[in-house]
């Protein structure tokens, strides 16, 4: 145990937003609702949120709301990510361009 911990202990490098936990994750969620209120961005808060896994910005959303809802976060900022999530609720993805154009 000592080796692990002190002698040679594990380096994470590189790692990216989808490997965080549950809390750190849901914290993340909360702070794009919150840029979100102030940009109005959605294509931007979609593909930050995208950065968390493969399934939709709104499912992501729906389940950092459950996790702050079971762990206690504050009403203001479930309100944040339910306006976020609402939102989403009618959002297409832009298309992009085709590069034969």
């Amino acid at each position: 145990m000592v080796y692990g911990w002190v002698i040679s202990p594990v380096e994470y490098v590189d790692t990216s937003p989808d490997t965080l936990r549950e809390d750190y994750s849901t914290d993340l969620v909360l702070m794009v609702a919150e840029v979100y209120q102030n940009e109005r961005d959605i294509e931007l808060a979609a593909q930050r949120l995208a950065l968390l896994g493969e399934a939709h910005p709104q499912k992501i959303l729906l389940g950092a709301i459950e996790y702050g809802v079971h762990v206690g976060y504050s009403p203001m900022d479930l309100i944040i990510m339910r306006e976020l999530h609402d939102v989403l609720l009618n959002w297409q993805p832009m298309k992009e361009a085709s590069s034969s154009e």
